[in-house]
């Protein structure tokens, strides 16, 4: 399925099962850079609301490479109560037809 905007909100370890940066998912599943890319993207936005910032580039980089137009994540420790007020200003923008650039 393809979806023009995706928001994750989660934990990011540094490595996931073949040793590359990936996202810790419900239940302990994890997503890998190698899923990601195998999985591909179509999105305008993908949101990446995580800890672990240290693979935050990492993370991002593997967004684009896997085909995502535009990735949002942070590069430093952010608190929760932030994180969360950002993701819902954010949203409330992008509805009120807010372009990215904006």
């Amino acid at each position: 399925p393809r979806a023009a905007l995706v928001h994750w909100c989660g934990h990011t370890r540094a490595e996931a099962r073949d040793g590359r940066p990936g996202w810790t998912l419900g239940g302990g599943d994890e997503l890998s850079e190698v899923d990601l890319l195998e999985a591909g993207l179509a999105a305008r936005l993908v949101v990446a609301n995580s800890c672990g910032v240290e693979e935050g580039a990492r993370v991002a980089r593997a967004l684009l490479l896997a085909g995502a137009r535009n990735v949002v994540a942070s590069l430093w420790e952010v608190e929760d109560d932030a994180a969360e007020r950002f993701g819902l200003r954010l949203h409330e923008e992008l509805a009120l037809g807010r372009t990215l650039g904006e």
